[in-house]
C-alpha cells in the first residue's frame, strides 16, 4: 500500500488496471460506516435508552441486554422502533403503558441520536462533484427503510443520491402502520428526490447477484461501475464475486472499537455471521493466503475517490 489510497498487489483474484484511466458512470456506496459513523450513532442513541431503561425498571443492563437480543433476532434488526414493547420485562403491559413507563428513555434515545447525527467529512462535496458529472449514484444498505429514511433527510443525502436500496421495515406489531413510526412531519422521513427500491425479502450482502441487479436496474455495466463500502465479508467480497470495482471504505471500519461489543451482544445478526467475521478477522491477523484483499483502499476519507477514478455520464439525466 502507497499513500492515502492503495491498490491490492498481493492476491491472484484482485484486477490489476490503471485506476486514472477508468470511466465510471455509477457510483454504488454502502450507507452505515461508510457515508456516516452508524456506530457512533446506534451505540450513543442505543446505550443512552438501555441505561435509562435500567435506571427505570431496576433490571441489570446484562438482562436487559440479553432481552434486547432476543426481540432484535425475532425482528432481524437492530433498529426496532417497538423493542421495548416487547421486552420480556414488559411482558403484560399495553404499548401506551410501556411508553408512558419509559417515555424518559426514549427521550434519551432520541436526544443522543440527534447529537451524533452527521456526515463523514466531505463526504457531501464529494458526493456532489461526482453527481455534477452525470454520473449516477445509487446508496445500498441493509439498515431498513424507516430509519434509513430519516438519517438520509436529517442529512442531506435525499439531494445527492439518485436511488436507495434498502430492504422493507421489520413486521410491525397488530393495528400499527409505519406512519405511526412517524414522529415528525413525513418531509422529515419522505426523500424528495432520491427514489426509494427494496431489496428483495431475505436477500442480503454478500449477495453478488443483489448487486449486479441494482446496476441492471439503474442502467449501468460492471465494467463502468464502481462499489465502496466498509465490510470485508459483505462489501469486499461481493463486489469482487460480481465482477465490479471494489473499493474498501477502511476508515469507517468498526470492528476493533469498544462500541462494537455491545453491537455484538445484543444484534440482530445470526450467530453464523458473527462467527464467520470472526473467522476472517483472525485471517486477517494471521496474514494468510486466504484473507480478503480489496482492490483499493481508502485510508482517511470517502474524499479520496476523487483522486482514484474518472467519472462521466452513462446517458443523459432525466431532469
Amino acid at each position: 500500500m502507497n499513500g492515502s489510497t492503495s491498490k491490492g498487489q498481493d492476491a491472484p483474484h484482485v484486477r490489476h488496471w490503471n485506476a486514472a484511466s477508468k470511466k465510471v458512470s455509477l457510483l454504488v456506496t454502502d450507507l452505515d460506516n461508510t457515508l456516516f459513523d452508524w456506530l457512533e450513532i446506534w451505540y450513543e442513541s442505543f446505550s443512552a435508552m438501555l441505561n435509562k431503561v435500567a435506571e427505570i425498571s431496576g433490571i441489570p443492563v446484562s438482562d436487559l441486554e440479553k432481552e434486547f437480543y432476543e426481540v432484535h433476532q425475532r425482528r432481524g434488526t437492530s433498529e426496532y422502533a417497538f423493542a421495548l414493547q416487547e421486552l420480556r420485562s414488559s411482558a403484560g403491559l399495553s404499548r401506551h403503558q410501556v411508553k408512558a413507563k419509559y417515555e424518559a428513555a426514549i427521550g434519551a434515545y432520541r436526544a443522543a441520536r440527534d447529537r451524533t447525527l452527521h456526515l463523514y467529512p466531505r463526504v457531501a462535496e464529494t458526493l456532489a462533484a461526482i453527481r455534477a458529472t452525470g454520473a449516477t449514484i445509487v446508496g445500498y444498505t441493509e439498515s431498513m427503510r424507516f430509519y434509513t429514511s430519516y438519517r438520509m433527510r436529517a442529512l442531506g443525502l435525499d439531494k445527492l443520491l439518485d436511488y436507495l436500496y434498502s430492504p422493507e421495515d421489520a413486521e410491525l406489531p397488530i393495528g400499527l402502520a409505519i406512519e405511526d413510526l412517524e414522529r415528525y412531519p413525513q418531509d422529515k422521513y419522505r426523500p424528495r428526490h432520491t427514489e426509494l427500491r427494496h431489496t428483495p425479502r431475505g436477500e442480503k450482502k454478500p449477495n453478488p447477484q443483489l448487486l449486479l441487479d441494482i446496476v441492471r436496474d439503474t442502467g449501468g455495466t460492471p465494467e463502468t461501475t464502481l462499489y465502496i463500502g466498509d465490510s470485508l465479508m459483505k462489501d469486499i467480497a461481493m463486489a469482487q464475486d460480481a465482477g465490479i470495482t471494489d473499493v474498501w471504505a477502511k476508515y469507517g471500519v468498526p470492528h476493533d472499537r469498544a462500541e462494537y461489543a455491545l453491537l455484538k451482544r445484543v444484534t440482530h445478526w445470526p450467530p453464523e455471521d458473527v462467527a464467520k467475521e470472526e473467522s476472517i478477522k483472525q485471517r486477517e491477523r494471521e496474514q494468510n493466503g486466504s484473507r480478503i484483499v480489496p482492490t483499493y483502499v481508502l485510508n482517511h476519507g470517502f474524499y479520496e475517490l476523487l483522486t482514484l477514478f474518472s467519472y462521466a455520464a452513462p446517458f443523459p439525466r432525466v431532469p
